[in-house]
C-alpha cells in the first residue's frame, strides 16, 4: 500500500468515528497535560530552593568558631587564603543590629544625622528622591540585620542587585540594603532609594545599593537585612575587630568536601589544639551547601517518584484508551478485512492501517497534550508569583 493511500485511509476511517477518536484524543491530551504540568511544578519548585537557600554557590565554605577560647579573627582569613592552594578567597565575617534613625535624601544627610542623636524613638522617616527640604515620618521602627563583610561576598554567595552597585570597601559609610528594608522603611519596595542616606545609631550611611531578598524571607515582617564593609563594621559600629565567620571559597578544580577539612585542619593546626580520641575537635567548623544539597536531592526524589506515578497511571489510561478503540475497529470491520484480503490486501497492510490510526491518534493527542500542558505550567506559574 502507497503511503499517500496509507495516510487517505486512516484519515477517512478517524473521521467515521468522530466521537470516538475525539474521546480518544482527549484521554491523551490529559495525560500529556499532567504530566507536563506536573515535570514543570517540580523543576520550579527545585530550582525555587536552590536559588532561596543559596544552593548555587555550591563552592563556598562557611567557617565558625565553637569554643570562645578559641575566637576568629583577621589574621586566621589572611593565613587561611595564603596557606591553603585550594582556597581563592577568605573573607571574615561580623553581624550586628541596628534601628534606622531616620531616612532622608543626601542632600539633608548632615542634618538627619543631628536631628537622630537628638531623638528618643527610633522611628523610621522617608523622604522622596526630588525632596531636599524635608522628612517624612513612618508609622514603625525598622531595624536592620546588619553584615559587615567585603564586596566580594555578593558575588561569592551569587547575591544580585538590582539597584545601584556594592559598596566599596575603602569608603566609609556606604551601605547595601535588601528589598524587605526598602518596603519598610520607604513603604515601597519598588522604591529606588540609591543616593539616599539612613542613619544607624549616630552615623549618617549613604544607599548604593538594594538586594533582592531570600525568596524564603520575602513578606516576612520584620526580617530586613543590610551590608555595609567588614572595616566599618568593626570601626564604626562595633567598636572592635569581631569576627563572627569567615566565607571561604574554594577553587573550581578542588573538591569542596576535601578542601573544608584542609581549611579545619589549618586552623586546628594554627592554634595549636588537640584533637579528641576519636580524631574529631570541637574548636571549629567548617561547613558547605552540600549536605543542604544532599537533603534537597532526597526530598525531591519523592517529588520525582509522585511525577513517574502520575505519568505512569495517566499515560496507561491514554495506552488502553487507544488498545479499546482499536480492538472495538477490528471488530466492527470484520468485513472490510475480509474484502481487502480477498482484493489482495497482504496482513502487512491491514496490520499497517490499524497501526498507522492509533500512531494518528497519539501523534494528535500529544500535541494538544504539550500545547495544553505548556499553558497550564504557564498559568500555574503566574498564579504563584501574583501569590
Amino acid at each position: 500500500m502507497r503511503f499517500p493511500d496509507l495516510m487517505h485511509e486512516t484519515r477517512a476511517s478517524l473521521l467515521a468515528n468522530k466521537g470516538r477518536s475525539a474521546l480518544t484524543i482527549l484521554g491523551i491530551a490529559i495525560g500529556i497535560t499532567s504530566v507536563v504540568v506536573m515535570a514543570s511544578l517540580i523543576t520550579g519548585f527545585e530550582n525555587w530552593l536552590e536559588d532561596s537557600m543559596g544552593l548555587g554557590s555550591a563552592r563556598v565554605i562557611t567557617v565558625t568558631s565553637q569554643d570562645s577560647e578559641h575566637a576568629l579573627s583577621e589574621d586566621d582569613a589572611d593565613f587561611l587564603a595564603q596557606s591553603i592552594d585550594n582556597v581563592s578567597c577568605a573573607l571574615p565575617q561580623a553581624s550586628t543590629s541596628q534601628s534606622v534613625g531616620s531616612a532622608t535624601s543626601s542632600s539633608t544627610s548632615s542634618s538627619a544625622s543631628s536631628t537622630s542623636t537628638t531623638s528618643s524613638s527610633s522611628t523610621a522617616a522617608a523622604s522622596s528622591s526630588g525632596s531636599s527640604s524635608s522628612d517624612s515620618s513612618s508609622s514603625s521602627s525598622t531595624t536592620l540585620q546588619l553584615t559587615g563583610v567585603s564586596s566580594e561576598y555578593f558575588s561569592m554567595q551569587n547575591i544580585s542587585l538590582i539597584k545601584g552597585s556594592a559598596y566599596q570597601d575603602n569608603e566609609e559609610n556606604q551601605l547595601v540594603i535588601d528589598e524587605n528594608a526598602v518596603e519598610s522603611i520607604y513603604g515601597d519596595s519598588s522604591y529606588n532609594p540609591v543616593g539616599q542616606t539612613l542613619t544607624l545609631g549616630s552615623e549618617s550611611y549613604t544607599i548604593v545599593g538594594v538586594s533582592e531578598s531570600s525568596q524564603l524571607l520575602q513578606g516576612i515582617s520584620g526580617l530586613c537585612f543590610g551590608y555595609v564593609s567588614y572595616q566599618n563594621m568593626c570601626s564604626v559600629l562595633l567598636g572592635t575587630n569581631q569576627v563572627d565567620s569567615i566565607y571561604t571559597q574554594a577553587t573550581d578544580d578542588a573538591d569542596v568536601s576535601y578542601t573544608a577539612a584542609q581549611v579545619e585542619g589549618a586552623l586546628v593546626a594554627r592554634h595549636n589544639i588537640s584533637y579528641d580520641e576519636d580524631g574529631s575537635q570541637s574548636a571549629y567548623s567548617a561547613s558547605t551547601t552540600e549536605s543542604a544539597q544532599e537533603s534537597l536531592a532526597s526530598f525531591t526524589t519523592a517529588f520525582d517518584a509522585l511525577a513517574a506515578l502520575v505519568a505512569g497511571i495517566a499515560l496507561s489510561v491514554g495506552g488502553i484508551g487507544i488498545m479499546n478503540m482499536m480492538l472495538t475497529n477490528v471488530t466492527e470491520r470484520y468485513r472490510e478485512i475480509g474484502l481487502r484480503k480477498s482484493l489482495g490486501a497482504r496482513p502487512i497492510d491491514i496490520k499497517l492501517q490499524f497501526l498507522s490510526e492509533s500512531i494518528a491518534l497519539c501523534l494528535i493527542g500529544g500535541l494538544v497534550g504539550t500545547l495544553a500542558g505548556w499553558g497550564g505550567a504557564q498559568a500555574l506559574a503566574q498564579a504563584i508569583v501574583n501569590a
